[in-house]
């Protein structure tokens, strides 16, 4: 166990068993542009950053990010931090409480566990979803800094 740990994630899964690629580095527009837009390759290595691709990701290690599609959080941190901020309704929220998190302690991601989820990227497929996205963005990076 990690007494400074505040929050964690496992690793994850598609319901065939195939892993999950999801960002393991705090929000930046440059990676997240590039998985928007996969054709443009020249920011591939900013995306291969952001997904960590560089480390070693079969112990547990310090992540900036953890999703909220599976992610547990010391009780007494995630109510000295205020939870969610129920400003974002959907997209990035779980970027926001990381942030907040990480300000009382330290992150990780755990792959001795994995959990099963079926993504849907609602947001990479309808307009809706994708406004929703790129507003609650624009309020993180105004929050807590932009990062190229």
């Amino acid at each position: 166990a990690h007494p400074d740990a505040v929050m964690a994630r496992p690793s994850l899964v598609f319901p065939d068993g195939k892993p999950q690629q999801l960002p393991l580095r705090r929000c930046a527009l440059r990676p997240m542009l590039y998985r928007q837009l996969p054709r443009l390759s020249f920011w591939k290595g900013q995306n291969d950053h952001y997904l960590m691709l560089d480390e070693d990701l079969t112990r547990p290690i310090e992540i900036e990010f953890c999703t909220g599609s599976f992610s547990g959080v010391r009780t007494s941190t995630f109510k000295a931090v205020g939870g969610f901020d129920e400003s974002y309704f959907m997209y990035v929220e779980d970027a926001d409480l990381t942030q907040k998190m990480r300000t009382r302690g330290k992150v990780y991601l755990v792959p001795q566990y994995t959990a099963i989820h079926a993504w849907h990227r609602a947001a990479h497929r309808d307009l809706k979803p994708a406004l929703w996205q790129t507003g609650n963005l624009l309020k993180y990076f105004h929050k807590w800094g932009f990062k190229w």
